[in-house]
């Protein structure tokens, strides 16, 4: 949890309780339990500090909350190691790696770019994985 709030230590208090007064009741509840969730089952505490880093990206309102559900869910599913590859994928590419086959299945990936008429196998990250590879660019997380 420490490595989850660390991401949004330098957000004002304003910013944070004018998110938090936005919140009617019921989202409150849900998106807390859902990131409690979510941050008890992350086996490493580098997911903690990716879903952070995404919980940032909110309070910052660059995505809206079912973004960050999202977000943090295929975080939870991610193999570590295959998302500092991301980068890899920003732009076509025709290496259909087992990290690129795990992006897929998470919903990061278009594969057969161009359509599948195109008769040649290519993928590229889609804009959910366009997104999460921002959030993690700011933050330094690949580096």
């Amino acid at each position: 949890l420490a490595k989850f709030l660390k991401a949004s230590e330098d957000i004002d208090d304003e910013t944070k309780t004018q998110f938090y007064s936005s919140l009617c009741q019921e989202d409150y509840k849900r998106i807390s339990a859902y990131l409690i969730h979510l941050l008890s089952t992350a086996e490493e505490e580098d997911k903690a500090t990716i879903m952070g880093s995404i919980y940032k990206a909110r309070l910052m309102n660059r995505i809206d909350n079912d973004e960050m559900l999202r977000l943090c869910s295929i975080v939870t599913r991610a193999f570590l190691p295959d998302l500092k590859r991301l980068p890899d994928y920003l732009e076509e590419n025709t290496d259909i790696s087992l990290e690129a086959q795990s992006f897929i299945n998470l919903g990061l990936i278009d594969n057969f770019v161009g359509g599948v008429w195109k008769d040649d196998e290519s993928c590229c990250l889609n804009d959910t994985g366009k997104l999460l590879h921002e959030i993690l660019s700011e933050s330094g997380w690949f580096y």
